[in-house]
């Protein structure tokens, strides 16, 4: 099976150092480690957001066909423009200007997976920043790229709309797609993501299941906690 993304030693000076992944389709990987660890810097020199060395399979796109092949999430949430809900989320299908017809059913679906519906109407900057997340969200589940990049998809969401939201993220991985998303809550991704990466320090240190990767040494070394499986459910502890 032929990777969505697969980058090898990848580096970014004083933040990220010979970082080498590949994500499948099938697969959501949550991204984790501490705040500085060089997550949101993994993500961005992927895409080509900022320079770095080593390969990107991504950056073989020309940029203009890049979104295509992959929808970006960025952890800032403000927006200003004065247009509606609905039409953000139809922007992301700008990347495909001869689906025709498919286009609003398909932001419409999102809408609704994502509890969106009952704002489609409304204004962004009138939304909370919850809102607004799970509108920028939807646009780029809407761009219907095989691959998703997302940096904090569940920062500033309720404990509903997080599970909701990742969730959504490991449903669209078994419909044939993948997600590579940044997550704080270690619960929430041992839950719903298929894959775990533990980055520490720049250093990709862990990279598997979630069984494999919760090691209790692990977890008390790289977030000072302890992490126990009950079940589907994951009890942190200091």
């Amino acid at each position: 099976m032929k990777p969505l993304l697969s980058i090898e030693n990848i580096s970014v000076a004083g933040r990220l150092f010979d970082a080498t992944l590949q994500i499948f389709p099938g697969e959501f990987v949550g991204l984790i480690g501490p705040n500085g660890a060089g997550k949101t810097t993994l993500l961005r020199a992927a895409i080509g957001m900022i320079p770095a060395g080593g390969t990107s399979s991504l950056l073989a796109h020309k940029i203009a066909a890049r979104p295509r092949h992959v929808a970006y999430l960025a952890q800032e949430r403000e927006v200003v423009w004065p247009i509606s809900v609905r039409e953000v989320v139809a922007l992301g299908r700008r990347a495909h200007p001869d689906c025709g017809g498919d286009d609003q059913a398909r932001a419409d679906a999102i809408l609704q997976a994502l509890d969106l519906s009952e704002f489609a109407n409304r204004q962004i900057p009138d939304l909370s920043g919850g809102e607004r997340a799970r509108v920028l969200l939807a646009r780029a589940l809407a761009q219907g790229a095989p691959l998703l990049l997302a940096d904090e998809p569940c920062a500033a969401l309720d404990p509903i709309h997080s599970i909701r939201t990742a969730k959504l993220l490991r449903d669209e991985a078994l419909a044939g797609r993948a997600a590579l998303a940044t997550l704080h809550d270690l619960p929430l991704a041992a839950r719903w993501c298929t894959r775990l990466v533990v980055i520490e320090r720049g250093v990709i240190v862990a990279d598997g299941t979630p069984d494999q990767v919760l090691a209790p040494e692990l977890c008390r070394r790289v977030f000072g906690i302890s992490l126990t499986r009950h079940g589907q459910s994951w009890l942190l502890e200091e």
